[in-house]
């Protein structure tokens, strides 16, 4: 019984981190086929490459599951891909404001690296609480953009639906497997916030 509840775990933290992954492909592929970055919001693009560091420290110094230690850092590369391509598209001149952040939290990151190898479980642990407090905030700016933009247009809708699929996953397993309570706020304020930016483009789709 204890292999069977250990096998559901990896297999349903699998589904979610593939999910999550997977949902960031379709803003990514949409930037490209626009040539621009400009539906999303700025300070969510900030929030999600803080999340993604403080949860791939997290996962690596921690030596979580090997769901979360492969998927959390592809799911990195792709959010500073699309940073990357906010400067080609852009202009870093005119995004002077996100580009300083960026290197800022980069170089935050790698001068963090030497205290690691020293305090790995410390660090471990800092990191994942970063990363908690940003999965918790970071979709709150794409919310207020879209509400005063009234438009929805370069904001992937299978960005939305797919994170809403691994939210609602990942309250399956917290109700399943009993995870812990930080785990579970974060699943059922996922699925709020998602279910919010469902309803914005309920709204705006006409305008889209």
């Amino acid at each position: 019984m204890f292999f069977d509840i250990k096998l559901m775990a990896h297999m349903l933290i699998w589904m979610t981190c593939l999910i999550y992954f997977g949902a960031l492909l379709p803003q990514a592929f949409l930037n490209q086929k626009l040539k621009s970055v400009s539906g999303i919001s700025d300070w969510m693009l900030l929030g999600a490459l803080v999340g993604y560091l403080g949860e791939s420290y997290y996962a690596l110094c921690l030596d979580l599951p090997s769901g979360y230690k492969v998927m959390l850092p592809l799911g990195l590369v792709v959010i500073i891909f699309m940073f990357f391509q906010k400067f080609y598209y852009c202009g870093i001149s005119s995004n002077k404001m996100v580009f300083y952040g960026f290197i800022s939290i980069i170089s935050l990151a790698l001068v963090c690296l030497p205290i690691t190898f020293k305090n790995i479980f410390f660090v471990g642990n800092i990191a994942g609480w970063i990363g908690a407090a940003m999965w918790s905030t970071y979709k709150l700016p794409q919310v207020f953009r879209l509400y005063k933009l009234k438009s929805v247009k370069g904001f992937s809708f299978l960005f939305v639906i797919t994170l809403m699929g691994g939210a609602l996953l990942e309250l399956l397993a917290v109700f399943t497997l009993n995870l812990p309570t930080q785990t579970a706020f974060n699943a059922v304020y996922s699925v709020c916030i998602n279910s919010i930016l469902l309803l914005q483009f309920i709204f705006y789709r006409r305008v889209a």
